[in-house]
């Protein structure tokens, strides 16, 4: 479709990374720099004129093999031959499938080789009778090129001496990234409440990756990514500095509120700005100005628009400005959760209640921390059951949305939920790998134990058994749901057999101590029983 969508010229070279979100119809935290295919690169970026030029290039080299093949009576010859055409059929073969004529050392030794073969063809001329002509070139010809070769180098190296000390810094700011999603994910997923050391710990968390992107920026002023995350980080920043303030208003309460109070001139809104948010108001203006450089450098990047979306008010924006840049982050990323998510949000703010729920289911089905934050969004103001039904959950998400909603929804939507978790855990786990449908099951032993149902906990467990009876979590789990309906001769056969694994787990002999008790104490009634039953005669 992007071939076909810029036919003759392509999209530009080195633009598969902005232009593949529009196609790739799901949201990935990966981004992919080059595609699996170099033909298929080559014809998306630069169109039908660059894919016969390359075609035309296999060709020549093509020729020239064959040439070689035919009219050289060297064996040195066709031995150097039969190295340089291997390595050029492998190179030609493999593309298909990788991108390797993107990769600087592989792209190198393919030029060599085609040198090579390009001298062996004219070592292989048939010989002519008659004197040889040789074309002479002037000495300050020569001098000329060269002198050009030089400059052409050294502006290449100066060209590439900024990205280069730019990668440490980009490299360690990617690495902070990595363990702040993680962990901001981990937060989301688990719906762990946040500690003063974990906030703490978050701010000082964007206070180095804002540095690292400083530096990244400096050596580097025209990488877009930077621009770009350094407008995130300013914002995220600006966010975490508003919760511990007196007056605390995320960006898009205060962009609400801007947009709402119809300031007539800027000056009326630097002061509104300076008695709500203080000095902090510089995070915004310094995240507005990288926003504006990275669309310069680069106007497929959805995130950017999104960003402008809270921050036109900054420039006199109205309601209508932050429709419109939501309308182009969708344009350039239609599948993406985050410009998902936020294009919900202003469609909800404009009432448009459905266009709002197609944006968000959307999202909801692309996974990720995307997901998470909308559940985080609609926990506690959209009921369990019309989520459940609006956004048709999968057991993973039904996991999520029970951690989430499971302080603010009752017992009776709760229940409902764990209804359907095993009914689609019936339906789903048929097919799945047996550890992996154990751990579902257990989760739906979990939700049955906190909803009290003691005789759906041990149905669920009895589930993950059929699926791991091998595991010791699931007879670990199993022995406790059994132990706890006080079924203790049952409880006691897999304790047992738990021990054997750790004999000395303390709360497993505590475990092991209650069963057997229970199952004497139970046998010793039911002894009594019999004897009341069937009394003995005494002579």
């Amino acid at each position: 479709a992007a071939f076909r969508d810029n036919l003759v010229l392509g999209s530009g070279v080195g633009s598969h990374r902005e232009v593949y979100p529009l196609y790739l119809n799901e949201s990935l935290s990966t981004e992919y720099t080059h595609a699996e295919s170099g033909y298929f690169q080559v014809a998306s970026e630069m169109g039908t004129g660059g894919l016969v030029l390359l075609l035309a290039g296999i060709g020549l080299c093509a020729s020239w093999c064959i040439h070689c093949l035919r009219y050289a009576e060297s064996k040195r010859v066709l031995a150097c031959l039969g190295a340089t055409s291997a390595g050029l059929a492998a190179s030609v073969l493999h593309s298909f499938v990788d991108f390797v004529w993107y990769i600087p050392a592989c792209m190198s030794i393919t030029t060599i080789l085609i040198a090579c073969t390009f001298r062996l063809s004219h070592f292989s001329q048939p010989e002519q009778s008659g004197e040889k002509t040789v074309a002479q070139v002037p000495r300050m010809v020569w001098l000329g090129l060269t002198t050009a070769l030089i400059a052409m180098g050294c502006w290449m190296i100066h060209d590439r001496l900024g990205p280069a000390l730019a990668s440490p810094y980009w490299d360690e700011y990617l690495r902070m990234s990595r363990i702040s999603t993680e962990r901001q994910e981990k937060e989301l997923r688990y719906a762990d409440s946040k500690q003063e050391d974990a906030e703490r710990e978050s701010v000082a968390e964007t206070v180095a990756m804002i540095n690292q992107l400083e530096k990244v920026i400096e050596y580097n002023p025209t990488y877009v990514r930077a621009h770009l995350r350094m407008a995130g980080a300013c914002l995220q920043y600006f966010d975490q500095l508003q919760q511990a303030s007196a007056n605390a208003m995320d960006l898009s309460q205060i962009c609400d509120a801007a947009i709402a109070s119809k300031f007539s001139s800027r000056a009326e809104l630097d002061e509104w700005l300076s008695r709500s948010v203080g000095e902090d108001r510089k995070l915004l203006e310094k995240a507005l100005w990288h926003t504006h450089r990275g669309l310069q450098l680069c106007p497929l990047q959805g995130e950017g628009y999104l960003y402008l979306a809270n921050l036109c008010f900054l420039e006199g924006g109205r309601a209508t400005s932050r429709r419109a840049y939501v309308d182009q982050a969708l344009k350039v990323r239609p599948y993406d959760g985050g410009v998902l998510l936020q294009a919900g949000k202003v469609a909800i703010l404009a009432g448009d209640v459905a266009q709002a729920m197609d944006y968000w289911k959307r999202c909801f089905q692309s996974g990720g921390i995307h997901q998470l934050q909308l559940i985080q969004l609609l926990a506690g103001h959209l009921p369990l059951t019309f989520v459940l039904d609006q956004f048709n959950p999968n057991l993973s998400d039904m996991q999520m949305l029970y951690l989430r909603y499971k302080r603010v929804s009752s017992a009776e939507e709760l229940k409902q939920l764990s209804q359907r978790y095993v009914s689609r855990a019936n339906s789903d786990l048929t097919r799945e790998d047996g550890k992996k449908a154990a751990r579902a099951w257990l989760f739906a032993n979990r939700m049955d134990r906190d909803l009290g149902d003691t005789d759906r906990a041990i149905q669920s467990a009895q589930q993950a058994y059929a699926f791991a009876p091998g595991s010791y979590q699931v007879r670990y789990v199993l022995a406790r749901s059994l132990l706890e309906a006080k079924q203790f001769s049952e409880a006691e056969t897999h304790l047992r057999w738990c021990l054997g694994r750790k004999p000395r787990n303390q709360n497993l002999r505590s475990f092991m101590e209650a069963a057997v008790k229970g199952r004497i104490r139970g046998e010793n009634q039911n002894m009594s029983a019999s004897n009341a039953n069937h009394p003995q005669s005494h002579r």
